[in-house]
C-alpha cells in the first residue's frame, strides 16, 4: 500500500514538473525577434524593355469587327419585336461597345511609347516584359465572330421568348463577349500603368516583381532599384536601371528592455541590442526603419553587451543607466512565448474545450504554452489573445532573476537620472505660476475671511457688553410704560 502511494506521488510530481516549469531567467533585457541583416551588397546595371506591339491599326480593326458583330444582334426579328428582349439586348451590347471603345483609346496610347530608333541592349543583365494583348484580342474577335455566326440572325419572337433555349444562348453570348473584353481592358490598363510609371521616373510594384524574376537577380535578395532613364525604340520602351542586391546576409536575435514596475534599462537611442549567429553581441545601427525582409544594418561592438547579456548582470548595475517608462502591452516573441511586463494585467489560459483558467501575474514574466492553447491578457478594455504556442502541451514560465533589492536600486537610479535631467529654470517658472494662480488667491481669500471673522467677533463682544451695562443701570420693573421706555433704550443702544 505504501509503495503504491509513493509511486502515485512520483507520477503526480513528474506530471507537474513536465507541465508547469518555472525558471528564473529574465534579466534587464529579453530576446524579442529575429532580424535578417545585410552583410554585403552587389550593385550592377540592368535594362528592361517593355515590348510593344507594332501594328495598332490591326488591333483596332479587330475591335471594330467585334463591335459590328455584337451590334448586329439588335437587328434580329425576335429581338426588335419584343420590347423587354430588345431593351436587355441593347443594354448588354452597349456595355461591350463602351469597353471596346475604351480599349481602342488605351491601345493608341500604348503605341505612343514606341519610337523609330533601333537599340539593341548589351547589358549582361536584361529583361523583357512582353504582353499578349494582341493574341488575346485576336482570340476574342474570333470567338465572338464564330459565336454570332453560330447563333444566327433569323430568330423569331417565339424563338427568343424569355426562357427558351435560343434566348438563353443569346444572353450567354453577350455575357461571354463582355467578360472577354473586360479581361482585355484590365490587361491593357496594367501594361499601360507600367509604361506610365517608368516614364514618370517610378518603379511600380509590378515592375519590381518583373525585375525580381530576372535570372541575374533571382539568386539574390533585391534591395533597391534606381531608374536612370528610358528611351523609345522600335521594339518598345527601353529603360536603364541600377540594381542593388543583398549578396550575403545574417540573422540576428534582437533584445528589448524588460520593464520592472515602470523602470527599465536605458539603451542607446535608435539602436537595438542584438546577438549574431556567432554569439557576438552589439548594437544594430540601421539606415532605415525595420523591414520585414532584409535590413541594411551594421553591428557595432558595445562595451556593456556582454555585461547585460552575460551571467550575473546585476553585478554591473552601477555601470548601467535606467529610465522611467510605461509598461508595454504583452507581446509574443520569437519562440512563441508571451512576454508580460505589467502587474495590472489579468491572465487566463484556455486549452481545448476546457474552461479558461486564471494565472498568477508575476510580471515581468514570459509564458510558454501548448499549440492548442489560447493565452488571453486583459488590461482595462484591452483584451489580447495569443495562439500558436511552441510547446506540445502544458505550460512553462520564466520570471525575473532579480531580487527586491536590485529592483529597488533600478528605481533609485532611474529617479536620480530623471531628477538630474530636470530643467530647474522651467520648474521655478511653473512653481511661480502655480503660486500666483492657485496658492496666492487661496491665501488672500483665507486671510480675508479670517480678518472678517475677527472684526465681527469684536463688534459682537462690544454689543453684548453694552447690553449688560444698560441692564444694570435700568432695573426692569413691572410698570409697563417704564419697561417700554427701558426696552426702547436697550434696542436703540444695540443698533
Amino acid at each position: 500500500m505504501q509503495n503504491t502511494k509513493s509511486m502515485l506521488m512520483v507520477l503526480i510530481l513528474s506530471f507537474l514538473v513536465r507541465n508547469i516549469q518555472c525558471s528564473e531567467s529574465i534579466g534587464f533585457v529579453h530576446p524579442h525577434k529575429h532580424r535578417q541583416v545585410s552583410l554585403d551588397k552587389t550593385e550592377f546595371p540592368m535594362t528592361v524593355r517593355m515590348l510593344i506591339f507594332t501594328d495598332v491599326d490591326f488591333q483596332i480593326t479587330l475591335l471594330s469587327n467585334i463591335k459590328t458583330q455584337l451590334t448586329s444582334l439588335e437587328s434580329i426579328p425576335g429581338v426588335k419585336d419584343q420590347a423587354n428582349v430588345s431593351e436587355s439586348t441593347i443594354r448588354n451590347v452597349r456595355q461591350s461597345v463602351v469597353t471596346a471603345d475604351a480599349l481602342i483609346q488605351k491601345l493608341r496610347t500604348i503605341s505612343k511609347y514606341s519610337g523609330t530608333e533601333i537599340i539593341n541592349a548589351t547589358d549582361h543583365c536584361r529583361a523583357e516584359i512582353s504582353n499578349n494583348i494582341d493574341l488575346l484580342l485576336f482570340a476574342a474577335e474570333n470567338m465572338i465572330t464564330e459565336s454570332v455566326k453560330a447563333f444566327g440572325l433569323e430568330h423569331t419572337v417565339s424563338d427568343l421568348t424569355p426562357g427558351n433555349n435560343a434566348y438563353i444562348n443569346l444572353v450567354n453570348l453577350l455575357q461571354d463577349a463582355y467578360v472577354h473584353l473586360r479581361n482585355l481592358e484590365d490587361k491593357t490598363s496594367d501594361f499601360l500603368d507600367k509604361l506610365e510609371s517608368l516614364t514618370s521616373g517610378q518603379i511600380s510594384p509590378s515592375i519590381y516583381a518583373s525585375v525580381q524574376m530576372s535570372v541575374c537577380v533571382v539568386e539574390s535578395e533585391l534591395d533597391k532599384i534606381t531608374l536612370k532613364h528610358c528611351t523609345k525604340t522600335t521594339e518598345g520602351l527601353l529603360c536603364y536601371l541600377d540594381i542593388e542586391v543583398y549578396s550575403k546576409s545574417e540573422i540576428y536575435l534582437t533584445y528589448i528592455p524588460v520593464n520592472y514596475d515602470g523602470v527599465q534599462i536605458l539603451l542607446p537611442e535608435n539602436q537595438v541590442l542584438a546577438r549574431a549567429e556567432d554569439e557576438k553581441y552589439g548594437l544594430l545601427t540601421c539606415e532605415e526603419e525595420e523591414s520585414t525582409l532584409i535590413n541594411d544594418c551594421t553591428l557595432i561592438p558595445w562595451e556593456f553587451s556582454d555585461k547585460i547579456l552575460g551571467p550575473g548582470p546585476e553585478k554591473f548595475i552601477a555601470e548601467f543607466n535606467f529610465t522611467l517608462a510605461e509598461p508595454p502591452l504583452p507581446i509574443q516573441i520569437h519562440d512563441g512565448s508571451v512576454l508580460i511586463m505589467d502587474k495590472r494585467i489579468k491572465i487566463s489560459m484556455k486549452t481545448g474545450d476546457t474552461g479558461a483558467k486564471d494565472l498568477n501575474n508575476l510580471s515581468p514574466m514570459a509564458i510558454s504554452f501548448g499549440a492548442s492553447s489560447t493565452l488571453t491578457t486583459t488590461l482595462d478594455k484591452i483584451k489580447l489573445k495569443f495562439k500558436a504556442g511552441s510547446l506540445e502541451s502544458g505550460m512553462s514560465t520564466e520570471t525575473s532573476l532579480f531580487n527586491a533589492t536590485v529592483i529597488a536600486l533600478m528605481h533609485e537610479k532611474a529617479l536620480m537620472a530623471a531628477f538630474k535631467g530636470m530643467d530647474w529654470n522651467n520648474i521655478f517658472k511653473y512653481l511661480s505660476f502655480i503660486i500666483q494662480v492657485l496658492v496666492l488667491p487661496v491665501a488672500v481669500t483665507s486671510c480675508s475671511l479670517s480678518l472678517f471673522a475677527v472684526i465681527r467677533s469684536i463688534l459682537s463682544r462690544r454689543r453684548r457688553k453694552r447690553k449688560e451695562k444698560i441692564a444694570k443701570k435700568y432695573d426692569l420693573r413691572r410698570n409697563y410704560e417704564l419697561n417700554k421706555r427701558v426696552t426702547r433704550k436697550i434696542r436703540k443702544g444695540s443698533s
